[in-house]
């Protein structure tokens, strides 16, 4: 079989998948699934303070060390955003990170006891409860960098038209 003739079946796979959905929503929707990969966590305000840093491994595992109060703070899950006031407090495998307790939260909330997330509540969805990375508190800012895996595969996934995350009608940074 020659190369061209190789790439035939391959080209017209592709061609009938973005037939479905007209290539410019397919490339669109890809295009926000790959986004949705790396999530940010960020807050910078005069009325915040804290120093501290923290690591997880998914949603459930992580440790830290610090303590802090920022009066407003931004996160990403996946296609979502939430905007929130959160507290920090973090002694090693112990530790509590989540929304202050003025507002009904929009996020999820963390309880850590010997490393494990014991109080996970119904957000974010399960696809981004995978993520790996970590987040620094200085003064009056954070900052934090999260690899979503979930939202990896939702990307693979997208490329044959499967949208694992039920999220490819939904735009970018929809708010909780």
């Amino acid at each position: 079989m020659t190369p061209s003739r190789s790439l035939l079946p391959l080209l017209l796979v592709g061609a009938l998948l973005t037939a479905c959905s007209g290539p410019e929503n397919y490339f669109q929707r890809r295009w926000y699934d790959a986004t949705d990969v790396i999530d940010l966590k960020y807050g910078c305000t005069w009325n915040s303070f804290g120093l501290g840093a923290k690591v997880e491994a998914t949603n459930y595992i992580g440790a830290g060390i610090g303590i802090g109060i920022q009066e407003l703070l931004y996160e990403q899950f996946g296609r979502h955003l939430a905007v929130d006031e959160a507290d920090f407090l973090y002694l090693g495998v112990f530790g509590v990170d989540g929304p202050g307790t003025e507002n009904p939260p929009s996020h999820r909330s963390e309880f850590s006891v010997v490393g494990i997330n014991c109080c996970q509540d119904e957000r974010p969805l399960w696809v981004d409860r995978f993520r790996v990375g970590g987040e620094l508190w200085l003064l009056n800012a954070v900052g934090g960098v999260y690899l979503n895996a979930g939202q990896a595969v939702d990307f693979l996934g997208g490329l044959l038209m499967l949208d694992m995350a039920d999220d490819d009608n939904l735009p970018l940074d929809v708010p909780w």
